[in-house]
């Protein structure tokens, strides 16, 4: 008679036999499907990756990005898109019709480089409250700002940040074994005259296509010429240049440049400030050349911390036109707040103002100069 331990024992041996064959086999069954799988990534060809082209590297292009987007913004806001005609790549320009039956005149507007033309501040405001007060909008699409390329490093600043090796060294010999003596020159050869490590000439194409391009102020003046014409197509007489930020540097340059060949011209000038583009005037200088009336609005605090544009500028600008004696140069304030979303409203109620007062003196005919009157000192007595 067995015990009840045996019989326990016996039972649990008669349990482990019967399952240790079932996960033999299973581990078997999966150790040839991962073989299998294996034989066949190695098997398969190369020719997936011997087909794939390599990329190319391509450059951001955000001008082009810009229009793109300001085209879909255009189309959502009902805005039309007129295409300035130039010789040079075409930009497009948005307008907005006047909304009302009273037709005051049209305002171009040159927007700041850091800025586009539907920017949220002063310009999208004006954009859309100027056509409630009779007043058609053309924002430009301008171009980014042209800065200095770096210098390229030439040779003898190389020379000077290699180390030169010991004389009486190993490196030393060999360097003069290896580098071949150059011929004697009877000429002397100034610091000036050293060869200099020069970059590849460019090619004939890449030439004429830098000569065609042309520079930030001649584009833009053409640009302000197309505008004034599509303006005066459309039946305004009365024509606004507003300058906003460095804008108002290739706004005023405009109204310098056109001076009376085109008549019912002012110039509004909204928080001005001096460009970065290596092609840009100042605008100080400018001033004395605008024959036009000029508007002014300054704001409280500059945007910028640049020496250029701090808070004396506008004062400076106000000082050169009280030397040159322009018939009409006013200025104005705006506080620092006018910047801000939340003072907007104020903003283009002011700026509505402005705009009728400089209208009555743009529509204004100029005087004429009145014949001199003879002195009374050379009338003979009776």
């Amino acid at each position: 008679m067995t015990s009840p331990l045996s019989s326990l024992f016996f039972s649990f041996l008669l349990i482990f036999a019967t399952t240790l064959p079932s996960q033999n086999s299973q581990a078997a069954e999966t150790e040839e499907t991962n073989t299998t799988q294996d034989s066949a990534s190695t098997n398969q060809p190369d020719d997936l990756s011997s087909e794939k082209a390599p990329q190319e590297r391509t450059e951001p292009l955000p001008q082009a990005e810009l229009i793109n987007a300001l085209y879909q913004d255009s189309r959502i806001a009902g805005d039309e898109i007129l295409d300035l005609t130039l010789d040079s790549p075409n930009f497009p320009a948005l307008f907005k019709e006047r909304n009302i039956a009273l037709k005051r005149g049209i305002v171009i507007i040159f927007p700041d480089s850091r800025t586009h033309s539907s920017w949220p501040v002063f310009i999208q405001t004006l954009r859309n409250e100027l056509p409630q007060d009779g007043w058609a909008t053309l924002s430009l699409v301008l171009p980014i700002p042209q800065t200095p390329d770096l210098p390229v490093r030439t040779l003898p600043s190389l020379k000077r940040l290699s180390n030169a090796p010991e004389s009486g060294t190993e490196d030393a010999q060999q360097a003069s074994e290896e580098t071949p003596v150059a011929p004697p020159n009877n000429e002397t050869q100034t610091p000036a005259d050293e060869p200099v490590a020069t970059e590849e000439e460019p090619t004939s194409a890449e030439a004429a296509s830098s000569a065609e391009q042309l520079n930030n102020a001649t584009y833009i003046s053409q640009l302000g010429l197309a505008a004034i014409q599509a303006a005066q197509a459309r039946g305004y007489e009365t024509i606004i240049l507003l300058g906003v930020g460095d804008g108002a540097v290739w706004a005023a340059a405009l109204g310098a440049n056109i001076k009376d060949q085109v008549d019912g011209v002012g110039l509004l000038m909204l928080d001005a400030e001096q460009s970065i583009d290596i092609n840009a005037q100042s605008l100080r200088s400018l001033v004395p050349l605008l024959e036009l009336p000029v508007m002014d609005i300054y704001v409280d605090t500059p945007f910028t911390s640049s020496p250029q544009n701090t808070s004396a500028s506008h004062k400076l600008r106000q000082r050169a036109a009280n030397r040159s004696e322009l018939s009409f140069y006013k200025q104005s304030r705006l506080p620092a707040t006018s910047r801000t979303l939340s003072d907007q409203d104020w903003m283009s109620a002011y700026i509505k103002g402005r705009l009728r007062t400089l209208k009555k003196v743009a529509d204004k005919p100029q005087e004429t100069e009145r014949p001199e009157e003879p002195s009374l000192t050379d009338q003979r007595p009776g």
